[in-house]
């Protein structure tokens, strides 16, 4: 396995919600689901028991899914509970994936970033357009949900990761 990203998507969006309702909408398996396009279908396996565990205050656990055909099991850890949660995703679409997510109090709302570094198995560019594609369609689906600041939403830069932009290749380790 290749411990080194290659690419590193961040795609922002201002929304006008208060971060503990942002939290609510984006820790909420239903509403996980609900961001993904037709185009690139997410089905977590079970919902219900994802949802129980996040109420009970569970800050690390197991989310096995599928994306489209492809099974999809990410390991989820809270990092600051209503602020930050990574996930470390498992599939045959990458050699590496680490999502991170964060939530940052403004005085109108919460700026949101979903800060992705990863590895395509195979299609190399042209599959990371495609990540790049569907995180900003994400963005623009949550956003039918949560109000958000006008030309803010699914602001996307992806980039090839430079060699010496990761120093601690730790920090791409699936916990255990």
């Amino acid at each position: 396995m290749d411990s080194r990203p290659a690419y590193r998507l961040r795609v922002t969006t201002r929304y006008l919600a208060p971060p503990a309702e942002v939290w609510a909408q984006k820790s909420d398996p239903v509403a996980i689901m609900a961001e993904f396009p037709l185009w690139a279908p997410f089905k977590i396996t079970r919902p219900d028991e994802v949802a129980a565990a996040l109420a009970d205050g569970a800050t690390r656990l197991r989310v096995p899914a599928r994306l489209g055909p492809f099974p999809w099991e990410a390991v989820v850890r809270v990092t600051e509970p209503g602020l930050s949660f990574e996930g470390h995703g498992t599939s045959s679409l990458f050699s590496l994936y680490h999502h991170t997510h964060q939530l940052k109090p403004i005085a109108d709302g919460t700026h949101y970033l979903d800060d992705v570094w990863f590895t395509p198995a195979a299609g190399g560019e042209r599959f990371a357009q495609v990540v790049c594609r569907l995180f900003v369609a994400r963005h623009r689906r949550a956003a039918r949900v949560l109000a958000a600041e006008q030309y803010t939403v699914g602001n996307a830069v992806l980039r090839h990761v430079l060699e010496d932009e990761v120093l601690d290749s730790s920090r791409f380790a699936v916990p255990s």
